[in-house]
């Protein structure tokens, strides 16, 4: 595949391309960072609730729970933050003209693998945060919880969408290559 810039990207293109790089590491920095703070600064409630068992009066995060929490819910976020980043290299690519390019079409694959990853992974976690969640109920009054939403579902299907894109471009690219080399 050629690795020439593409000259005839318009310049907005390539400003375009360098807003969303910068835009997507800012994301990826931030998601942890916020992650974080969430875990620490959030009233116990909210976390029980948003693990998805019934809220109690008794509700207790202590600290080494919250850790756990932020390990548990880090996991699909690593994930998440893979398809970011693999989504910003497609951005520096366009930034810098080349808009089909090896280098393209492997950030599209690693955007569509950590989208997909990150799906399958969130009602994991789900489930072992609602266990965390009720843990400190007495035996009985704990509950699992797994939840499937059609967000999910429709991330699968955008992240296949995502890989086959990659894999046409990749082809695609082989074969202008081929006729170029016959001109």
């Amino acid at each position: 595949m050629s690795l020439r810039p593409d000259t005839t990207a318009p310049p907005r293109l390539r400003l375009a391309g360098r807003l969303l790089e910068a835009f997507a590491l800012g994301v990826a920095l931030a998601l942890p960072a916020f992650a974080v703070g969430y875990w620490i600064a959030v009233p116990a409630e909210t976390l029980t609730a948003a693990a998805g068992s019934p809220p109690t009066a008794g509700d207790v995060w202590p600290p080494w729970a919250r850790a756990t929490g932020l390990v548990i819910t880090a996991v699909p976020m690593a994930a998440l933050i893979w398809a970011i980043l693999g989504a910003r290299r497609c951005f520096r690519e366009m930034a810098s003209g080349r808009l089909v390019s090896p280098a393209m079409t492997r950030g599209l694959k690693s955007m569509a693998a950590g989208m997909a990853l990150s799906a399958l992974l969130r009602p994991l976690a789900g489930v072992a945060a609602s266990a965390l969640a009720s843990w400190a109920q007495p035996p009985g009054a704990r509950s699992v919880s797994l939840n499937v939403s059609s967000d999910l579902l429709v991330l699968l299907v955008f992240a296949a969408a995502v890989w086959v894109v990659a894999h046409a471009i990749d082809r695609a690219a082989a074969v202008a290559d081929d006729h170029a080399r016959f001109v």
